[in-house]
């Protein structure tokens, strides 16, 4: 709710806490680390997505999100093999099979 009034601070900050307080939980870290990456922080963005993956390793959405992450700093290769890892979770999705291609310069 507080992301939807524009009080982004705030939403992380609550999300912050709920992560301090709850660390394996994934829900909170996945929204966490989405809205680092919406306000530019990347790296931090990065990390919340990575502990999401370790956590549940078939988790997409943030597969996703970590490929998503990766490109938006030009780290091309973790871009590549994180959307590769999307593509084994969810064969044939031409959304991401496009976004490998763009990736790959094909």
């Amino acid at each position: 709710l507080l992301e939807q009034d524009n009080v982004l601070d705030e939403a992380m900050a609550k999300l912050e806490n709920v992560v301090k307080e709850n660390p394996y939980n994934i829900e909170a870290r996945f929204q966490l680390g989405r809205l680092y990456f919406n306000n530019k922080r990347i790296d931090d963005a990065i990390g919340q997505f990575q502990v999401v993956v370790i956590l549940v390793p078939s988790h997409s959405n943030a597969h996703y999100s970590l490929g998503v992450a990766y490109a938006a700093k030009k780290e091309i290769q973790s871009a590549v093999q994180e959307f590769e890892k999307v593509l084994e979770l969810n064969p044939g999705n031409p959304d991401v099979m496009q976004k490998i291609k763009e990736l790959k310069g094909e």
